[in-house]
């Protein structure tokens, strides 16, 4: 149960980031990088 509850909060402050990302680059296209493997790439696009 305390998994799930750090999972949330882990999963709030990445949203908060990616939104402050948003509004300081002003673009819909936000690229996250993987600090696991450097193969995943993963591209957001964010409607806001």
């Amino acid at each position: 149960m305390e998994q799930i509850t750090e999972n949330k909060r882990a999963n709030k402050r990445i949203i908060y980031l990616l939104v402050k990302a948003r509004l300081m680059t002003n673009t819909n296209k936000i690229t996250l990088h993987s600090y696991v493997n450097d193969q995943d790439e993963v591209e957001i696009i964010l409607s806001l």
